[in-house]
């Protein structure tokens, strides 16, 4: 979607193809020496032009904010809409986020077995 200086803000059709995208940039800048992090909400976005911009779009910059390298952390909506899926997570513990003013539960995605 768009430049964000040292990241990139991208919208998915489905939860699962943000997931594949983020495990292979994860993956594959991570085997060139560039580690990565990703964090992942799901929600309505605000459409302005050819941008997006709201409090979806907030909190999850403030996930991947939260995320280590290497790590991609999602909220309940993302864990949830993906129940029974090819994909697993763990508890990543309760966070508080900035600009939010509960703290949130959130998911790692645990890696893929090779």
């Amino acid at each position: 979607m768009k430049s964000t200086g040292d990241g990139i803000l991208a919208t998915f059709d489905s939860l699962s193809s943000s997931l594949d995208a983020a495990t292979a940039l994860v993956d594959r800048l991570g085997d060139l020496g560039i580690p990565i992090r990703a964090g992942l909400h799901s929600g309505e976005i605000e459409l302005r032009e050819d941008d997006v911009s709201g409090t979806i779009v907030n909190l999850a910059a403030r996930v991947m904010d939260t995320a280590g390298e290497g790590e991609i952390l999602t909220t309940a909506a993302i864990r949830d809409g993906l129940l029974g899926n090819r994909f697993d997570f763990s508890d990543a513990g309760q966070h508080a986020l900035k600009g939010f003013e509960d703290s949130w539960q959130l998911y790692r995605l645990k890696p893929t077995q090779a």
